[in-house]
């Protein structure tokens, strides 16, 4: 099956967006386990700044999928620094 067939696109959208779901109600439940022993605000704080973390080390990784090409110069300016 070619790269470019829908079937296969199709499929692989299918488990990417089950894989989105998972790891979102995953978060959550992270969330409301971290607020039964923390305040609101670090909870959310906390939250809030593994996402940004995560996301950046996704988009570091993976910066073909986000097609923007200021990827490179997050990359760049990350490996600069680190």
């Amino acid at each position: 099956m070619q790269l470019g067939s829908g079937v296969l696109w199709g499929c692989k959208l299918h488990r990417l967006m089950i894989n989105a779901v998972i790891t979102m109600v995953l978060s959550y439940v992270f969330l409301s386990l971290g607020m039964k022993h923390l305040p609101l605000g670090i909870s959310y704080a906390v939250w809030t700044g593994i996402g940004a973390v995560g996301t950046a080390i996704y988009r570091i990784n993976y910066p073909a999928t986000a097609g923007l090409s200021s990827n490179l110069h997050f990359s760049t300016l990350w490996n600069t620094l680190f």
